[in-house]
């Protein structure tokens, strides 16, 4: 008798086709995801995925998403009051992340950047939102084919331009989209991915 494998019958959107089973478990349980009691990530959560995003520019997915865990260690699980207390000698010699300096060192600036927002905005997840024209409610794009799909939106233009305008780094149009989508605040699915229909984080 022939068994077959239930995870082999699940429709997913295409970047996720022939996956590893981290992306796989990326994709189902976070991407284009909102917690669905409150519509806000904490901010710590939100600056991994800020850094991730722009650990990515040049490189795969894949090959970031394997690091991940390196990187929650090398800047404390994204605490901000901890990250502000580092500097460029917490990179010396260090192993299992992309060991691209510029990028390293944005996130020291870009924590910072996130800090001051907090002040002024309350949350970091606040100000992003303050970019939507309808608060709280993400952007949802249905296409069937991965090309149909923007790579930038206005509202990734004028985070990205925003976002520089204070200071931080890795932060252009295109990478403040994947991060948008990453974080649930665009839902880009496709259109026969099981996620297009029972991702109910957004009722």
């Amino acid at each position: 008798m022939t068994s077959t494998n239930p995870e082999k019958s699940i429709k997913r959107c295409a970047w996720v086709t022939n996956a590893s089973p981290n992306e796989i478990l990326y994709h189902d349980t976070e991407w284009c995801r909102l917690p669905i009691d409150s519509k806000h990530h904490s901010d710590s959560y939100l600056l991994e995925l800020l850094t991730l995003e722009g650990a990515q520019a040049g490189l795969s997915w894949s090959t970031v998403l394997s690091k991940r865990e390196n990187y929650r260690k090398l800047y404390h699980s994204f605490d901000l009051d901890k990250i502000l207390l580092m500097n460029e000698d917490a990179f010396i010699d260090i192993q299992g992340v992309i060991r691209h300096k510029g990028k390293l060192m944005s996130v020291l600036g870009n924590a910072k950047v996130v800090k001051e927002i907090q002040h002024e905005f309350g949350s970091f997840s606040e100000y992003i939102w303050s970019f939507f024209k309808i608060p709280y409610t993400p952007i949802v794009t249905r296409f069937n084919d991965l090309k149909q799909y923007p790579t930038t939106s206005n509202e990734s233009i004028l985070l990205s331009k925003d976002l520089k305008k204070r200071g931080a780094k890795f932060v252009g149009p295109t990478i403040m989209y994947a991060f948008l989508q990453a974080t649930g605040f665009v839902d880009d699915h496709q259109i026969d991915c099981f996620l297009a229909q029972s991702n109910t984080d957004h009722d």
